[in-house]
């Protein structure tokens, strides 16, 4: 079977991503699912076979068989755990700058859709729940399909053909045979964990104010601050010390500002953090979080070092009394 789109499936499968034969349309405009509308919702991009979730495969065999069957089909990966890889993805000039801030110079798998420009990247724990971004939903206009939940993800690929008539396509030197499908970075992870965080409700039914996003550069006096909420949030959603260690030393390596001398301890900040439940109320408000952390560390120097830091502490609380 000499099929572009067939082998380009069984490609994808190569890198045990699992793939699955998806709709297309004919030329008249109409999706091969046979609705019969010229305006399906979605013309050449929803999968030919049932419980694809679960019936989506990397075996060649299951794959040639759909092809045999349906040789025309466009191809499709289902994202998440099972092919260990997700999709990110933009489709105005918004998503373009925000793709340049939090993905930029990172090399990783992309190609083109109609209007959109798709990233692969690995899949990895931190984003256990997140399923597919819905329809004008966007995490500062970037387009998520993660499909690590019940419903599932997947997205249409190379050398699938749109129903504008337009073919995917590999960005140049970026396609799945050319480069690896690079983690995705700390900054991506923050910035769904803490858009999760403003979509999540409270227990009194009043959503929860969106947490800042960090910035670049984390000046020396708020880097304490800024760790501890961020780990907070991790644990807040289950992470543990193993797990929340490695974002926090990446978000000081590349964003706090460094004072030789005087190091923060991230360990110390997930240690602290992971001593409460992730149910535990203090998670939920990061000025309480932080003083609860920041009392820890004090515990923990010397006494001398302690006295003199709480004699600072109050000096800077109580006004200065004027000389009579």
């Amino acid at each position: 079977m000499t099929n572009l789109l067939f082998q380009s499936a069984l490609e994808l499968a190569s890198f045990d991503l699992k793939v699955l034969p998806v709709h297309t349309v004919d030329p008249t405009g109409r999706c091969s699912c046979g609705c019969r509308k010229s305006n399906c919702g979605s013309r050449g991009k929803h999968p030919r076979i049932s419980d694809w979730q679960h019936q989506a495969s990397s075996d060649e065999g299951v794959i040639c068989a759909w092809w045999e069957k349906w040789p025309m089909s466009n191809v499709g990966v289902q994202w998440g755990p099972r092919s260990k890889a997700i999709d990110i993805e933009f489709d105005n000039e918004e998503g373009r700058a925000s793709a340049d801030k939090y993905l930029g110079g990172i090399v990783t798998p992309s190609y083109h859709s109609r209007r959109s420009v798709h990233r692969i990247f690995r899949y990895v724990d931190d984003l256990a729940g997140f399923g597919a971004s819905k329809k004008g939903e966007a995490v500062q206009h970037l387009e998520f399909r993660i499909g690590a939940d019940n419903k599932g993800a997947q997205s249409v690929v190379p050398p699938s053909r749109h129903h504008s008539g337009r073919l995917y396509s590999w960005l140049p030197s970026l396609s799945i045979s050319e480069v690896e499908i690079a983690d995705p970075p700390p900054t991506l992870i923050e910035l769904l964990l803490q858009w999760q965080t403003q979509e999540t409700n409270g227990s009194d039914g009043q959503q929860r104010p969106a947490a800042l996003p960090l910035a670049d550069t984390i000046p020396h006096g708020q880097r304490h601050t800024a760790l501890v909420s961020l780990a907070g949030t991790m644990r807040r959603r289950g992470l543990v010390k193993e797990e929340i260690l490695p974002s926090l030393r990446a978000v000081a390596d590349r964003r706090c500002q460094h004072v030789p001398g005087d190091e923060i301890d991230v360990e110390k900040i997930a240690e602290s953090v992971c001593r409460y439940e992730p149910s535990d109320p203090i998670l939920k408000n990061p000025s309480e979080l932080v003083a609860s952390a920041r009392e820890e560390a004090l515990a923990r120097l010397h006494p001398a070092i302690r006295r003199a830091h709480q004699r600072v502490t109050k000096g800077r609380a109580m006004p200065r009394r004027r000389k009579k």
